[in-house]
């Protein structure tokens, strides 16, 4: 069904339904705007410079997997810090808001990052701290779920659970 033929009060009807996102990755929800933000604030040399780039990239991609994670891997480049991770855990909870979801289970990819140097204290705080105020400025509930890659060596795994161990308080799931 097009979203052109639903009628304005089935617009309303859905939009006020209260939802549940069960299976987002954090790192998949950066949009156009926060990746350039990210890219300029830590002094990257980012290839795309404008919305319009991000969007086009997007659209003119090739369909597949290898050309969905490239796009995909270069938009999580742009994280680097404890206040990145922040930010894009509290905007993803804003849009969550907007949407009127409630409830999230967000997976995160430790791996990912720690093996480009960035700390997996700088990443649980930050994503933490995006929770927290997130719930408190939105009142969407999020759970964390922590991804092991399965494509990753088993060292890795045990690495990332050892890191993971101190602030398992915080982590819900194991992915």
């Amino acid at each position: 069904m097009e979203m052109a033929a639903i009628s304005e009060d089935m617009r309303d009807f859905i939009q006020g339904l209260p939802k549940a996102e069960l299976h987002v990755h954090l790192e998949g929800t950066l949009g156009p705007e926060t990746v350039l933000k990210l890219a300029a604030r830590n002094n990257l040399d980012y290839p795309l410079k404008t919305v319009k780039d991000i969007q086009d990239a997007l659209n003119n991609r090739t369909a597949g997997l290898v050309s969905f994670l490239d796009l995909h891997y270069l938009f999580v480049s742009v994280i680097k810090t404890r206040e990145d991770f922040h930010e894009i855990t509290y905007e993803f909870l804003r849009k969550c808001r907007e949407n009127n979801v409630i409830y999230v289970e967000t997976k995160f990819d430790p791996q990912l990052h720690t093996e480009h140097g960035i700390p997996f204290h700088d990443i649980i705080t930050g994503i933490d701290q995006g929770r927290k105020q997130g719930q408190r400025d939105f009142g969407v509930e999020a759970n964390l779920i922590m991804c092991i890659n399965r494509e990753r060596t088993l060292e890795s795994a045990y690495e990332t659970l050892d890191h993971a161990h101190p602030y398992r308080h915080l982590i819900t799931g194991l992915g």
